[in-house]
Formats: C-alpha cells, sequence, structure tokens
C-alpha cells in the first residue's frame, strides 16, 4: 500500500500530463496545418476531425492527472500504513504470592495403593467330542430352457404379416427376404393353405403363410 500511494500514483500522474502535452502539442500543429489553402474537401474535414479528437485527448489526460494527484494529496499518512506491530498483552503469573496470601501448600498426590489379587485357577475338563462327519449337499441340476423355434423368409418379393390367417387377412407389414422370424404355437389351414403365427422382429405378431418359410430345427 505504501508504494502505490507514494510512487505508483505520482508516476500514474506524471504520465497522464505527458500525454495531455503530446496530445495539445499535435491538435496544435494540425490546427496550424488546416490553415493551408486546401479546398473545402475531405482532406480539410479529416485534419479537423482529428485535431478534435487530440484536444479531446487532451482533456481526459488532463482530469486523470488531476484526479490521480488529488488522490496523491488524500493519502493517509505514513505512519498509518505501517503495519502496526502487535505487543503481546503479558499473563499474569498466577503462582506468585501477594503478602496477604497464605503460603501456597503442594497438593497432596494420591499414590494408588496395590491391592493384593487371588488368582484361581480353575480346572479345566476335557470332554471328548466326536468327529463331525460332513454331509455331502446336492448340487442343484439345472434345467436348461427351452429356446424358441425359428424360421427365415424364404420370398425374394417378401412376405406379408397378417393380423389373421388367410388371404383376407389384415397387413401388418411386409416382411423382407430372410428376415428371422419367431414361430409361435399357432398354425391352422385356410383356403387350403397352411398359416403359421409368428412374432416379428419388429415385435409385430401375426399369420404367415407357412409355404413361404424355412424353419430352422
Amino acid at each position: 500500500m505504501f508504494i502505490v500511494f507514494n510512487i505508483l500514483i505520482p508516476i500514474l500522474a506524471g504520465l497522464a500530463f505527458v500525454l495531455a502535452l503530446r496530445f495539445l502539442l499535435r491538435a496544435l500543429r494540425k490546427r496550424t496545418t488546416s490553415h493551408s489553402p486546401f479546398t473545402y474537401g475531405v482532406a480539410r474535414q479529416e485534419t479537423r476531425h482529428s485535431m478534435q479528437a487530440d484536444l479531446l485527448r487532451t482533456a481526459v489526460s488532463l482530469i486523470v492527472g488531476l484526479m490521480l494527484i488529488g488522490v496523491f494529496l488524500a493519502r493517509p499518512a505514513d505512519s498509518e500504513l505501517a503495519t502496526a506491530v502487535e505487543t503481546p498483552t503479558p499473563t499474569p503469573d498466577l503462582t506468585q504470592e501477594g503478602p496477604d496470601d497464605p503460603p501456597s501448600q503442594p497438593l497432596p498426590i494420591n499414590t494408588p495403593t496395590a491391592t493384593p489379587t487371588v488368582t484361581m485357577e480353575a480346572a479345566v475338563v476335557e470332554t471328548p467330542t466326536a468327529p463331525l462327519t460332513p454331509t455331502a449337499t446336492p448340487e442343484p441340476t439345472e434345467t436348461p430352457t427351452p429356446q424358441p423355434r425359428q424360421a427365415v423368409v424364404d420370398s425374394p418379393n417378401g412376405l406379408w404379416l397378417r393380423a389373421e390367417p388367410g388371404a383376407e387377412g389384415e397387413q401388418i407389414e411386409n416382411l423382407a427376404h430372410l428376415s428371422v422370424l419367431t414361430v409361435l404355437d399357432g398354425l391352422t389351414e385356410v383356403d387350403e393353405i397352411e398359416w403359421q403365427e409368428v412374432l416379428a422382429p419388429s415385435g409385430n405378431r401375426g399369420w404367415v403363410a407357412a409355404d413361404f418359410l424355412a424353419y430352422q430345427d
């Protein structure tokens, strides 16, 4: 904090005044140039605008420099910026005796007295135990889960999955060639054609003509 107030702020203020002087000199030089016999065109307007910008920068730099000088003059005293050294507070010695205090006597120390203990040994009677015979635990037998029967669509033009057996049944979806179907229990004959109940890969359930299926074992 001491360095900021006493060194950094004066340097910044000096830089601000230097910049203000530089901008002012550049604006004056442009002012003398603007009185040259130019025609009232773009070049003269740009020179005037540049001069006005330099004057504005001069005013801003002066204001910043004055503000920094004001901060520098209003800084706290150096003694306030210094870090106060804490003085430890003396702790009163409670062991010192005053003139009116009775002499302190040492506190009695209780010395533990060893108490004789009588140890009685109990008689241990060993009882023979019969050895344990391990009992064989039967291993659970795994019941094989029957795999569902599958069939493959054997029709290059595809096969219609119908809601009911028969050519008049509602068409659910067209099964592509070589699509793998799950064969269900339903099997019936309608119009001299066997119809097989299947489950399509899409999850739709319906009936297809069994003549266009290749059953897999």
